[in-house]
């Protein structure tokens, strides 16, 4: 995966966060099945990262809409740097 970060826009990150009621299971799961085939990386235990594109840009939006549809909540941000963070150390947890 550290290939395919390197072709992304360097220390620009976008977060996703989300919540899901817990029943039913499969909401959890397809969520996740989703974010899991997209590459996205859980950070943290709490939020699940990738690099910025606007390929993934449009995935989280329309994951935001599919947890809503879900009557969950989610949203996402693009940042530009995690404050405690080297970027080779975000990119090494893609490997």
């Amino acid at each position: 995966m550290k290939d395919a970060v390197k072709k992304y826009e360097a220390s620009r990150w976008l977060l996703f966060f989300y919540s899901v009621p817990s029943k039913p299971v499969s909401s959890r799961m397809k969520v996740w099945r989703r974010l899991a085939k997209a590459g996205a990386i859980l950070f943290k235990g709490a939020v699940y990262i990738l690099p910025y594109s606007d390929e993934h840009a449009e995935f989280f939006q329309w994951l935001v809409s599919e947890v809503t549809s879900m009557k969950g909540d989610a949203a996402f941000v693009r940042v530009e740097n995690i404050e405690t963070m080297k970027e080779s150390e975000i990119i090494g947890l893609f490997n």
